[in-house]
């Protein structure tokens, strides 16, 4: 019986040890018919830090409005290959719209329902302007890196 309760103990804290499952939403747009066919459009990734499970859903919705020709996909990981990352503090706003990040759309006085040290951890695989992401991204009060397209 000791063995068994030992063995289970184990059993306990090896499972503890398992990286949590991610979630991330991938993103593709579509430019209109006006744009020259060599712009693919806008790809990219972003995934909640410091928040529960489930804390996309909402904002990786096809069904909240978007853009047309916006499709999101809920998927485990985002994937390699991206020219830029930006990383930028999770908001209330930033949870119904992923590109809005910093402090915009927060009234005086009213805490968002995110933890203060929330991130917004978005990957940029294409995009109609590259150095637009970039000063999008630290505009919004993120930090900006070059990403690892090999």
């Amino acid at each position: 019986m000791n063995a068994l309760l030992r063995a289970t103990v184990l059993a306990f804290a090896a499972s503890a040890c398992l990286p949590a499952l991610a979630e991330s939403c991938h993103v593709s747009a579509q430019p209109e018919a006006k744009t020259p066919p060599s712009n693919g459009g806008n790809e990219y990734c972003f995934e909640h830090e410091g928040m529960p499970e489930g804390s996309l859903d909402w904002s990786c919705n096809n069904k909240t409005g978007d853009v047309a020709g916006m499709r999101k996909e809920k998927r485990q990981a985002c994937p390699s290959g991206y020219f830029g990352r930006c990383v930028a503090p999770l908001t209330q706003e930033t949870l119904a719209n992923e590109m809005s990040s910093g402090r915009y759309g927060q009234e005086a006085g009213t805490p968002p329902n995110v933890p203060d040290e929330a991130k917004i951890v978005t990957y940029y695989y294409q995009a109609l302007d590259k150095g637009q992401a970039k000063v999008d991204c630290e505009s919004g009060g993120g930090r900006w890196t070059e990403g690892d397209t090999r």
